[in-house]
C-alpha cells in the first residue's frame, strides 16, 4: 500500500520473476502407509517466470521452472534451463570467479552465434580495383550502351567516361592530388554523376554538399573536410550558389572536348590503391558538430559484390535514383549499376507530385530497382493507383527506418519482384543485412548479414547474448569504414578491435542499435540504445538539434524527442523559455514561426521539429536526468504562430481546414496559418495532394501548395483557377524552350521546393508582361 505500484491485471504488481531455494520436505511416516511428495499444478502460474530449487536427499539439487505460456514458448524456456545449468556448473568448477565473468552459453551455442550464422565469405572479383576503374572496364565492354538518363538527356558509357576523365584532368591541373578531398555541390543531373566519377578518377574523395542545406552548414562541412577544391554547378540554387572556394570548377566545363593542342599539357590520371578514401559523408553529431565517415574504394567494391549475390546478374538493371548524394544509399543507386552494365535514371523532379512521377518513370524507363525509406514508400503507395505503379519492379528496397508490417504486406502483395528490408549504417558502407519480405509477416526482420559481413549481438561486456535475448548490434567485415574524419576520439569509441577474433586485426563497429536473434538466425531490430534517431529515413542526433535550439536567446533548456504518432516518426522539441516573454500560457519563449526560421539557418529541413512544446520545467527522474518518458504529447490545438487565428468561412476553406487538421494532427487551424510553420513537411504534402484530389476532383499540383502555403491563399488560387476536372486534357502552347526549367520533387527539401516555386512565379510574370510595360 505504501508503494502504490501501477496495477495491471496481466502481471504481478511488485515483481514478475521469482527464485526460490528450499530445503527438502521432512519425511512423513504413518503406520501401514507409504508416503511420497506429489507434484501438482494448479492450472495457472502466479508469476511470469518462477524457478524453484530444492536440495535432494542424495546431495544434489532438483529444479522446476514455471512460465507464462503467453510470454515464453517451450523452446525458450528449455534454453533458459540449459543456460541456468551451464552457469551453475561453471560456478561450481571455478568458485573464485566473478559471477559476471561466468559463461552462460555452451560452446555449441557460441559456435552457432559467432561462426555458423556469420559464414558469409565470398571471393570478390577484382578486390583491389577502385570504383572508377570498374566503371571504366564496363565502358570498354559496352561503350555504346546507355549509362545514365536525365529527363530527355542521356549519355552512353563512352560519353560518361570521357566527360568524367576530362573533369578529372581539370581537377589535377587545378592542383588536386591523390588522397585529397573535393567538395561536390551539384544539382541532381547527369553532371552530378560525371562529377562523382571525375573526382574519383583524380584520386580524390568526394564530399557531397547538398545545395539546399543552409549556407553555414555547407561552409562548415567544406572547411572541416579540408577540401582541396570545389566542384559547383553554375546552375546551383539556394545556399549552394553562394558557396566559395579558391579552387572552384564547374562540371559544365567537362561537357566540351579538350582541343587537341591542349592534350599534351593535361596531367595523366593517377593509379590509386583500393584502400584509398572514395567519399566522406557527413552525418548528424551528438555534440552539435556534424561528423564525417570516411569510406574506401575497397569498402564500396565489397558492397557491390554482395549486391550481386542479393540481386543476381541475369540482365542489366535499371535504377531510379531518388536519393540525394548526401545519403549513402546513393552509392548503391548511382555507382553499382554502372559497374555492372546497368542504367541509372536520375529522378525527374517535377512539381506534379512525386508518387505520380515515380510511377510514370518506372513504366517509361522499365525501371527494375527502386530504393526508398518506408515513409516514402507509404506515400508512393498512398492510393491503389499509385500502389499499382510499383508493380513492375523487380526489386523494391526499403531501409533507413523501421518497416511497418501492414505496409510491407501491401507492397509484397503488389510488387511483381522481391521486396527487401535492408539495414546498415553509413559507417559500414550502406547495407549490412537484408531480408526478403513475404506476405503475412507481422513484423519484418532485418534478416541476415550480406556477403563478407559479420553481425554480433553483444552485452555490455562484449560477450554474445543468448538466442532471443536483446543485445547491441556490432558489425564487422569488409564494409567497416576507416572511421570519422579528424575525430580519433570518436573513432576509437565506435570502432573497436574485434574482441571475438573472427578476423586477425579486424575491427567491429558499435552501432548503438538493439536487436535479437530469431530461431533461424535472422535478426530482429528492436530500437536504439542512445538518443540517435531516424525520422523519415534521415539519421540524426537529437543532441545536435538541442544544441541549435539552445543557441536561441529566448530558450533556457531544451530536449528533442521522436514520437511514433505519425508514419516515419514526428520530431518534437520541448523547451523551457527564458523568463521575460510569452510562450503559450508560459512566461518566456518565441513563437513556433520564429523558432523554425531560426533553425532553418542552422539545420537541414529534415532536422527541424514538427512541433515546439513550451514547458515550465523539463521532467526529471530520481537521478536528476531528463525523464523522456514523461514528456507530454504536443497539444492538438493550434500552436503559437506569428499570425492571428482567423476561422475558415467559405466551403473551400472549411474543406481545406478539415484536411489539414487531420493530416497535421491539429484540432484548430486558421486560414492564415502557414502549412510549414504548423509542422508540415514535403512528405505530408504528398498526402495532402491526394486528399485534395479526392475532395475537389481536380489536380492541385504540389508546387501550388508551396506558392500558397495558407488555406486562404490556396482557396483563392483554386477559385481563380476554376474547377477543372482531374482528368482534363492539357492544352500546350508553343513557346521557345527555356535553357533550364526549374523543377521540384515532393520528397525533396523545402528550400528547393520554395526556390522552384519562386522561379516559376518570376518566369510566369515575365511571360505575362505586355510589351512596352
Amino acid at each position: 500500500d505504501a508503494l502504490q505500484p501501477e496495477r495491471d491485471l496481466s502481471r504481478g504488481p511488485l515483481f514478475q520473476v521469482l527464485l526460490t531455494l528450499r530445503e527438502p520436505l521432512p519425511e512423513l511416516a504413518l503406520p501401514g502407509l507409504a508416503l511420497r511428495p506429489a507434484d501438482t499444478f494448479p492450472g495457472a502460474v502466479q508469476f511470469d517466470l518462477s524457478l524453484l530449487l530444492e536440495e535432494s536427499r542424495d546431495g544434489g539439487i532438483d529444479g522446476w521452472l514455471e512460465h507464462s505460456s503467453d510470454l515464453f514458448d517451450g523452446a525458450t524456456v528449455e534454453r533458459l534451463a540449459l543456460h541456468c545449468g551451464h552457469l551453475l556448473a561453471s560456478a561450481a568448477a571455478d568458485p573464485d570467479r566473478r559471477l559476471s565473468d561466468l559463461p552462460l552459453l555452451s560452446e555449441a551455442e557460441r559456435a552457432q552465434l559467432l561462426v555458423q550464422w556469420n559464414d558469409t565469405r565470398l571471393e570478390v572479383p577484382g578486390p583491389e580495383a577502385c570504383i572508377h576503374e570498374l566503371v571504366q572496364a564496363q565502358a570498354e565492354r559496352t561503350p555504346d550502351r546507355i549509362a545514365v538518363v536525365d529527363g530527355e538527356a542521356a549519355l552512353t558509357y563512352r560519353e560518361l567516361e570521357d566527360r568524367a576523365s576530362r573533369l578529372a584532368r581539370r581537377l589535377l591541373r587545378l592542383g588536386v592530388r591523390p588522397g585529397d578531398r573535393v567538395g561536390l555541390c551539384v544539382e541532381r543531373s547527369v553532371s552530378m554523376l560525371c562529377s562523382i566519377l571525375g573526382v574519383l578518377k583524380a584520386g580524390a574523395a568526394y564530399v557531397p554538399l547538398d545545395p539546399t542545406y543552409p549556407q553555414a552548414r555547407l561552409e562548415a562541412m567544406l572547411e572541416d573536410s579540408g577540401a582541396a577544391a570545389l566542384v559547383a554547378s553554375v546552375a546551383s540554387t539556394g545556399a549552394g550558389a553562394s558557396l566559395r572556394h579558391p579552387r572552384t570548377l564547374a562540371p559544365e566545363a567537362a561537357e566540351t572536348a579538350v582541343p587537341g593542342s591542349e592534350l599534351p599539357r593535361l596531367p595523366e590520371l593517377p593509379d590509386l590503391p583500393a584502400g584509398a578514401a572514395a567519399y566522406l559523408l557527413y552525418t548528424s553529431g551528438s555534440t552539435g558538430r556534424p561528423k564525417s565517415v570516411v569510406v574506401t574504394h575497397r569498402n564500396a567494391v565489397r558492397l557491390f559484390a554482395a549486391m550481386d549475390v542479393v540481386f543476381g546478374q541475369r540482365e542489366p538493371s535499371v535504377w531510379l535514383a531518388l536519393t540525394s548524394i548526401g545519403f549513402d544509399v546513393s552509392v548503391a543507386e548511382l555507382l553499382w549499376p554502372l559497374t555492372r552494365g546497368g542504367r541509372v535514371v536520375i529522378h525527374d523532379e517535377r512539381p506534379a507530385g512525386e508518387g505520380v512521377s515515380v510511377a510514370e518513370q518506372i513504366a517509361r524507363h522499365g525501371v527494375s530497382h527502386l530504393s526508398c525509406t518506408p515513409s516514402m514508400a507509404g506515400m508512393l503507395a498512398a492510393t491503389p493507383e499509385r500502389l499499382r505503379g510499383l508493380a513492375p519492379l523487380s526489386h523494391l528496397l526499403l531501409g533507413g527506418e523501421a518497416l511497418p508490417g501492414p505496409l510491407a504486406d501491401r507492397l509484397a502483395a503488389t510488387v511483381t519482384g522481391a521486396v527487401r528490408n535492408l539495414y546498415g549504417p553509413t559507417e559500414t558502407t550502406v547495407y549490412s543485412l537484408t531480408q526478403r519480405i513475404e506476405r503475412g509477416e507481422a513484423k519484418p526482420l532485418i534478416g541476415r548479414p550480406l556477403s563478407n559481413t559479420e553481425v554480433y549481438l553483444l552485452d555490455a561486456a562484449l560477450r554474445p547474448v543468448p538466442l532471443g535475448a536483446c543485445g547491441e548490434v556490432f558489425l564487422g567485415g569488409d564494409g567497416v569504414s576507416m572511421g570519422y574524419w579528424r575525430r580519433p576520439d570518436l573513432t576509437a569509441e565506435r570502432f573497436l578491435p574485434d574482441p571475438l577474433g573472427s578476423r586477425p586485426g579486424g575491427r567491429l563497429y558499435r552501432t548503438g542499435d538493439l536487436a535479437r536473434h530469431r530461431q533461424d538466425g535472422s535478426v530482429d531490430y528492436l530500437g536504439r540504445s542512445d538518443h540517435q534517431v531516424k525520422v523519415r529515413g534521415v539519421r540524426m542526433e537529437l543532441g545536435e538539434i538541442e544544441e541549435a535550439l539552445r543557441a536561441h536567446p529566448a530558450v533556457a533548456e531544451t530536449v528533442a524527442a521522436v514520437r511514433d504518432d505519425a508514419p516515419g516518426g514526428r520530431l518534437i522539441a520541448y523547451l523551457v523559455p527564458v523568463a521575460g516573454s510569452q510562450a503559450g500560457g508560459l512566461v518566456g519563449g518565441p513563437s513556433a514561426s520564429e523558432l523554425r526560421r531560426f533553425l532553418a539557418e542552422r539545420l537541414p529541413e529534415a532536422m527541424i521539429p514538427a512541433a515546439f512544446v513550451p514547458l515550465a520545467a523539463l521532467p526529471l527522474n530520481r537521478n536528476g536526468k531528463v525523464d523522456r518518458k514523461a514528456l507530454p504529447a504536443p497539444d492538438a490545438g493550434r500552436p503559437r504562430l506569428d499570425s492571428a487565428y482567423a476561422p475558415p468561412r467559405t466551403p473551400d476553406e472549411k474543406t481545406l481546414a478539415a484536411i489539414w487538421q487531420e493530416v497535421l494532427g491539429h484540432e484548430r487551424i486558421g486560414v492564415d496559418d502557414n502549412f510549414f510553420e504548423l509542422g508540415g513537411s514535403s512528405l505530408l504534402l504528398v498526402e495532402i495532394e491526394a486528399r485534395l484530389r479526392e475532395a475537389f476532383h481536380r489536380d492541385i499540383p504540389i508546387v501550388e501548395m508551396f506558392r500558397h502555403p495558407t488555406i486562404r491563399s490556396l482557396a483563392e488560387a483554386m477559385e481563380a483557377g476554376g474547377r477543372q476536372p482531374a482528368t482534363a486534357a492539357i492544352t500546350a502552347e508553343a513557346r521557345p524552350a527555356p535553357a533550364r526549367v526549374p523543377v521540384a520533387v515532393a520528397g525533396g527539401t523545402l528550400d528547393r521546393q520554395r526556390q522552384a516555386a519562386e522561379e516559376l512565379r518570376r518566369r510566369r510574370a515575365s511571360q505575362q508582361r505586355k510589351p512596352g510595360r
